[in-house]
């Protein structure tokens, strides 16, 4: 079965080292894998993906902006976030609630 969680990013740095910084909404999918009782591995999500990206825009000045899937900054944001032990709790806690 697959989940869904809404991740903020709020001052989220996709290009660490750069000033470049992004707003919105990460939506992330992940799988939940039980227990191993044969091996004692403990129950935890896997399979995280990013499944949509927005980028939140000053509303004044333009709408947000859905990332395409194939945009550089949508590679790099999901790079980052599947990856990240920050998103892995959040999942773990998404479950558990």
């Amino acid at each position: 079965m697959t989940y869904h969680i809404e991740y903020e990013l709020d001052e989220f740095q996709p290009w660490p080292g750069k000033a470049i910084y992004a707003y919105g909404v990460a939506t992330i999918t992940y799988k939940w894998e039980g227990r191993d009782r044969d091996t004692g591995d403990d129950a935890g999500p896997y399979d995280i993906e990013l499944e949509h990206l927005t980028i939140s825009a000053d509303k004044a000045r333009e709408p947000d902006r859905c990332i395409e899937q194939t945009d550089p900054l949508f590679l790099q944001v999901e790079a980052i976030l599947c990856a990240s032990r920050d998103v892995y709790e959040a999942c773990r806690n998404d479950y558990q609630d």
